[in-house]
């Protein structure tokens, strides 16, 4: 078991109309405050990620056609802990209680807003799958959510942990504030969001 003082978290912050910073969100800023108390907590801005996909590079093709902010916020995820260690988890998540360290097995699906492995090689075969649904996805262009769920998304990590029998190996009681509130921002105006263009590899 791992000290929880000693924990390191991960977190995104990208401009998607909720602020320029984390700290333009009432919400996010409160959580932030409050799970910084116990843990360390880094948080991760647009120019962070495109620096550290060039760390990356058999991901840099495919993150530069990305049609929205999302796709970034979704896949460097694996990237982060690849590189660094640590646990990721989204913004609005408010712990309640101390994370815990286990073995999970798959038991009908998983969710990819806590995220962690004990193999860090799992985060970059990870990505590697995400890229490989993201240049097979054959879906209309004008299904925005679904092409996204199925690229990076919650059901393409669903997938991911299914094929290999895991489930994130981190347990703790929080509260998610915001869950699909991020729909609005990705499906509410459309002209924000550029036309998706198949990518070549």
């Amino acid at each position: 078991m791992l000290d929880i003082n000693m924990m390191l978290i991960h977190q995104i912050f990208v401009d998607i109309g909720k602020g320029a910073t984390f700290r333009e969100n009432e919400l996010y800023s409160r959580i932030y405050d409050k799970n910084r108390e116990f843990y360390t907590i880094r948080i991760w801005d647009e120019p962070r990620l495109d620096t550290l996909i060039i760390q990356y590079p058999e991901f840099r093709t495919m993150y530069d056609s990305f049609p929205n902010k999302f796709y970034k916020i979704d896949f460097m995820r694996p990237l982060i802990l690849h590189r660094y260690g640590g646990v990721y988890m989204d913004m609005d998540n408010e712990l309640e209680g101390r994370i815990e360290f286990v073995d999970r097995k798959y038991e009908g699906e998983a969710f990819n807003d806590l995220m962690y492995w004990s193999d860090r090689d799992l985060y970059l075969e990870y990505a590697r799958f995400m890229k490989e649904r993201y240049y097979r996805c054959a879906m209309p262009s004008t299904w925005i959510t679904r092409r996204f769920m199925y690229s990076v998304g919650q059901s393409c990590y669903n997938m991911f942990c299914r094929k290999k029998g895991i489930d994130r190996g981190v347990v703790c009681k929080y509260k998610g504030h915001d869950s699909q509130m991020w729909l609005k921002y990705m499906v509410g105006d459309k002209r924000k969001i550029k036309p998706f263009v198949r990518p070549t590899l």
